[in-house]
């Protein structure tokens, strides 16, 4: 069980940037784990592959999880929410 901040409605303009930060904190911070969940529906038909539908970061507590997407909320302008999952 973990909790997890989820990125959604994010502006296609800010897409890359937020990947490519995504990407960086990732190397940087060993307990910044993201996953990128594409809709299968809406494909990009230059790359193949869907468009991001949310992106999900585990976080270490609920704290942590609320800082994280203030911060992506702020610098990309994406909306967030806070879960409490299960390990799949």
């Amino acid at each position: 069980m973990t909790w997890t901040v989820r990125l959604h409605t994010i502006p296609e303009d800010k897409l890359t940037a937020l990947a490519e930060y995504c990407m960086e904190a990732a190397l940087k911070d060993p307990t910044f784990q993201y996953h990128i969940e594409r809709d299968k529906e809406q494909i990009i038909p230059t790359l193949g592959v869907g468009k991001v539908k949310c992106i999900t970061i585990e976080c270490e507590n609920k704290d942590q999880a609320y800082r994280r997407g203030v911060l992506f909320h702020h610098r990309f302008g994406c909306y967030f929410e806070v879960e409490w999952r299960t390990n799949k």
